[in-house]
């Protein structure tokens, strides 16, 4: 700015004014930054609530209204909430009958928490239900290996053994419920 006025002829001195223009453009840009961040923090904010809206709607049995809210969130928030947002989800379309849809959920929590028990643990409720054996026994294998002291997984993986006819080592499964 002050070389600009320079060339020009302006004979005053004009490095205080070009300070000036210098501190009026830093701050409307700390401004329009400060602003950015504002809008993002409010629609965090916005987000979140829309995730503990769809919790509240599952709690209350609305189901539909749950799961609408619930993908809104999945859609919009960081990635430490989507998999919150998402595991909500799996429980609302468990609930619906959506079964492929809540398996595709509970998924997408893993890629982001592969080390999810309660995830792999409601895989394996998925596969059981759909009497499908070996995969049942990989989810609860795999929450088995997560939190071995999780009794529930163990009681789900020693009677899909059961049903596979793996007497030995569902016994051992039931022993350590």
């Amino acid at each position: 700015v002050a070389q600009w006025l320079m060339r020009i002829g302006y004979e005053r001195d004009v490095e205080p004014y070009a300070q000036l223009a210098i501190e009026k453009r830093e701050k409307r840009r700390m401004v329009e930054t400060l602003s950015g961040k504002e809008k993002s923090v409010r629609n965090e904010q916005r987000l979140t609530a829309m995730w503990l809206l769809g919790i509240s709607l599952k709690e209350q049995g609305r189901f539909t209204e749950a799961e609408a809210a619930l993908r809104q969130a999945v859609q919009s928030v960081s990635e430490k909430h989507a998999a919150l947002a998402q595991f909500e989800l799996g429980h609302v379309l468990v609930r619906q009958g959506k079964l492929g849809e809540a398996a595709r959920s509970y998924q997408l929590v893993l890629q982001s928490q592969p080390d999810s028990s309660r995830a792999h643990y409601n895989l394996g409720e998925i596969s059981r239900s759909q009497r499908k054996w070996n995969e049942a026994i990989r989810h609860f294998r795999q929450a088995v290996s997560i939190d071995p002291s999780d009794a529930e997984s163990q009681v789900r993986l020693g009677e899909v053994l059961v049903k596979s006819r793996n007497y030995d080592e569902a016994i051992i499964h039931f022993k350590q419920a």
